[in-house]
């Protein structure tokens, strides 16, 4: 899609301000791509140089930043000429925006399709151009993969239909028909080999009567084989049973032919069909692909049944040529062998006389013995949608048509619905007249099942049935236009499950799909049948309201499905409610593309969730700051790591009875370059929202165990480091792993380390925390309960937990020797640690008095602005670690 706007040229005489002005409106337009998965390339034009790329590109094309930055244009567009640079510039130079499919190369040498949208910006005499680019290749190679699928049907149809007139089969010239059938099924299979094999010596032996190879021929045996050698593989296909041994050598029906016929060969696949005549296996058409395993879909299976069908009809009109007469009144009936499994055949004379075949009667679901085959019957089948097209067709070949083809529904007697393919051949006599008409009946209804899955695949969610990303893309662009044209208008809501991934980790995968589905069904039927709902992915949802544009009504829209999704879901005999936050974006005023609605949207939904979720939020324009704000904030965390702008601050922890030293408490800071250093109130909730803080996270639980273990080579007491860990550490990262990993790189020993999980997350996690804790004990890893006594803790998991610190929060230390209830509390959290054998440490320490008050209580230890501030690790070292150590 187009960047929202063009950066604008610098108006500043100086050029320093100049760069900067274009630098800022470069960041914007990354800002603006990024999160909707766009590459953004920055192209000089003056030397084709890739003067700057977004994080998008970088992944997609396999380069890192400063490889990519060191390329040229035509590095990852090989296809692009001079002449088709020249028109490239000609055109951004004219102030036009440049759409076009392109093929960009990756690090790796692969190429992937993208579409192209190319704008000019000017500097000085300098000229950059700002290339965004979409990555279509899945789209492309869907519609390519759906195109083959069509053209094969089409030329499988043709050979049977070629096969089906074929004078071979009429006279029963079983070699030339396996001259046409042979090479032609090889070519469409794509096999090294098709051969037919017929049973000789009253069914004692087997001999290769024809052989179509590729270049590189297949060494079939050349002899008869004697059947009795291989029992189970011609008691198959003597069953009638198609044998599909997609890897030969291990399938149970082939594995006998293994030493005498596919090590020598080279064979690995067989796909053989046995041609039967009266209930006895005549022949077999083999088809043998050397070199590798593969798959035989159904498709192939039944085009290849086909072949034996016509197959075995050439051989039985060639049985009966002493019958002359016979052979006369047989050859336009012998044509009806076009198709083997799922195809009926069928012949209607200028005198009245219809005939069907025994297949056909089956086809169509009724019984020859009660069912008189006549055009009139015959219609009353057809699907009443189809019967004027299929009437339309046969009185058009009836009048002036040779050879026709159509499709059409067909409901059989038992209510099953199937889809047939009709091939029909007329034949005249010296006037013109239609003396005879045959046909045949192929029923196609898996096959267009099949071409139907593909379409649902490339446009809507396979989990919900809902459009997908592609198809709503396409349904929001039409809705532009249209509200352009018209100058109306229409809204947009953007819905969200609340805490959707909490049901999805305590009841499984299979609850979550099942939630989603049921979800999906509740917007289906809350809303109008001309909106559009689309899955975006995970738990998001959007919708379109087309027309709708006044407030009240759009909030009244919003309601109702709020409250509809609101009401309970059972699944699998468990009740849950289940809230949403939706937010709401309107067209033109909350954005003229696409893009800008649903980003907008998507703003309002997280301010809908940050008003208590449950509830819904239209767009305004401050929300987007908020926004850019967030977003700033999280690509200066993404640089903070990658510069390394992160320290660790100590705050130390004294023993309450001797005031020894008792360990330090790890805490996080971020100096930036610009704004200095960041305390972890102003970015951990963005760093947790957008998962940076599990890069974060292993930072810090690394960096704390390398300075621990530097004081101790440094000669300082050895003490322990206490290292937080969040709510999402703890639900999508190893902990245990991570310490160890940590302890290993450090060289720390495992009672060096201490990690702290505060009581709200170990309560609401108990059950998947536990066994990570059982862990970190067998590590030797210490664990401590911070902010102790504002969850509501069990005491009988306490009791049962590993646990070794508790932390009592600093709201209930700074008003314990002033207040009765706050006093209350510590106390019992100091009794109940001793009682279980544990630690305490109170948190947050400020006055003497306070202190009395916890040594008087017999609390463990304390950490406070009292005895010191965190502190960075030179003046930690200076400042406490003089003092003597005590290990607890």
């Amino acid at each position: 899609m187009p960047p929202t706007r063009t950066p604008a040229l610098p108006s500043s005489a100086d050029p320093a301000r100049r760069l900067q002005d274009l630098t800022h409106e470069l960041d914007s337009t990354r800002a603006a791509v990024e999160g909707a998965g766009l590459m953004l390339l920055v192209v000089a034009a003056a030397d084709q140089s890739i003067r700057d790329a977004n994080e998008v590109a970088c992944r997609r094309l396999g380069y890192r930043r400063e490889e990519l930055l060191a390329l040229h244009a035509g590095d990852i567009d090989p296809d692009i000429d001079e002449a088709m640079r020249h028109r490239f510039w000609s055109v951004l130079r004219s102030g036009e925006v440049l759409r076009e499919e392109r093929r960009f190369r990756t690090h790796g040498g692969d190429h992937i399709q993208v579409e192209v949208i190319a704008s000019a910006a000017r500097y000085g005499n300098d000229g950059v151009a700002l290339v965004l680019a979409r990555d279509i290749s899945e789209t492309r190679r869907a519609e390519v993969a759906q195109q083959r699928a069509i053209e094969r049907r089409e030329r499988e149809s043709r050979l049977l239909a070629e096969l089906a007139v074929h004078p071979g089969v009429a006279s029963g010239d079983l070699e030339t028909v396996c001259e046409w059938l042979l090479e032609g099924a090889r070519a469409l299979l794509e096999v090294s080999s098709a051969s037919l094999w017929l049973v000789e010596d009253e069914g004692r032996r087997i001999r290769p009567h024809s052989v179509a190879r590729t270049m590189g021929p297949v060494d079939s045996p050349a002899e008869p084989l004697w059947i009795d050698d291989f029992p189970t593989y011609f008691q198959c296909l003597r069953r009638g049973e198609v044998i599909d041994a997609g890897d030969a050598l291990r399938d149970p029906r082939t594995r006998e032919l293994t030493e005498h016929f596919l090590r020598p060969s080279g064979v690995r696949a067989l796909l053989d069909v046995p041609v039967i005549l009266a209930g006895e296996l005549v022949g077999v058409i083999c088809f043998e692909q050397v070199g590798r395993a593969r798959h035989w879909s159904p498709e192939e299976l039944s085009f290849a049944r086909a072949l034996a069908q016509i197959a075995a009809q050439a051989m039985l009109t060639r049985e009966r040529l002493r019958d002359l007469q016979a052979l006369r009144q047989s050859e336009l009936r012998l044509r009806l062998a076009q198709r083997a499994a799922g195809v009926g055949s069928w012949e209607w004379s200028a005198d009245g006389t219809v005939w069907w075949s025994e297949q056909l009667y089956t086809l169509f679901g009724v019984d020859p013995a009660h069912w008189q085959p006549s055009l009139e019957n015959f219609l009353d089948l057809v699907h009443p949608e189809d019967r004027g097209k299929v009437s339309e067709a046969i009185g058009n070949a009836v009048r002036a048509g040779e050879w026709v083809q159509f499709e059409y529904r067909l409901c059989r007697p038992d209510g099953e619905e199937r889809i047939f393919h009709e091939s029909s051949l007329v034949q005249r006599d010296a006037r013109g007249r239609a003396l005879r008409i045959i046909g045949t009946a192929l029923d196609v209804t898996e096959r267009r099942r099949q071409e139907q899955r593909i379409q649902e695949l490339a446009f809507f969610d396979p989990l919900t049935g809902l459009p997908n990303r592609t198809l709503f893309s396409d349904r929001i662009d039409r809705c532009l236009v249209e509200a352009r044209r018209s100058g109306t208008g229409f809204a947009l809501l953007f819905l969200d499950l609340d805490n959707f991934k909490q049901v999805n980790d305590s009841l499984g995968h299979t609850q979550g799909d099942a939630l989603l589905r049921e979800v999906s069904r509740r917007l289906v039927q809350a809303l109008r049948e001309q909106d559009t709902i689309s899955r975006l992915g995970g738990d998001e949802f959007v919708v379109l309201l087309p027309g709708v544009t006044d407030p009240t009504h759009i909030a009244g829209i919003a309601a109702r499905v709020l409250a509809e999704l609101r009401a309970p879901i059972t699944l699998d005999n468990f009740e849950l409610s289940v809230t949403t936050s939706l937010g709401i974006g309107c067209f033109p005023q909350d954005g003229e593309d696409a893009e800008t609605l649903i980003r907008n949207a998507d703003t309002a939904m997280y301010a809908a969730k940050a008003l208590g979720r449950d509830n819904f939020c239209f767009f305004t324009p401050a929300m987007n700051a908020d926004a850019v704000r967030r977003l700033s904030l999280e690509a200066g965390l993404r640089r903070a790591l990658e510069r390394e702008e992160f320290e660790l601050h100590f705050q130390p922890v004294y023993a309450l009875t001797d005031d020894a030293l008792y360990g330090a408490e790890a805490l996080l800071r971020w100096r930036d370059p610009v704004r200095g250093l960041i305390p972890p109130g102003e970015f951990l909730a963005v760093a947790e929202h957008s998962g940076l803080i599990l890069p974060i996270g292993e930072w810090v639980m690394l960096a704390a165990c390398r300075q621990a273990m530097a004081w101790r080579k440094a000669g300082y007491p050895p003490i322990p480091v206490l290292v937080n860990l969040s709510a999402v550490q703890l639900l999508r990262a190893d902990v245990a792993a991570l310490a160890e990993r940590a302890l290993q790189a450090s060289g720390l020993p495992a009672d060096g380390l201490c990690v702290e999980i505060t009581e709200s997350t170990l309560m609401e996690r108990v059950e998947d925390v536990l066994p990570m804790l059982h862990r970190l004990g067998e590590l030797g890893v210490r664990v401590a309960v911070d902010d102790f006594g504002t969850g509501y803790s069990s005491l009988a998991y306490l009791s049962q937990l590993p646990l070794h610190v508790l932390k009592i929060d600093r709201s209930f230390v700074q008003a314990a020797d002033r207040e009765r209830h706050p006093a209350m509390i510590t106390r019992a959290v100091i009794n109940l640690a001793r009682d279980l054998g544990l630690s305490v440490v109170a948190e947050g320490v400020e006055t003497e008095a306070q202190l009395d008050w916890l040594r008087a209580h017999g609390c463990t230890a304390y950490q406070g602005f009292l005895r010191s501030p965190p502190l960075p690790p030179r003046l930690f070292a200076e400042r406490v670690l003089a003092q003597k150590a005590r290990v607890q």
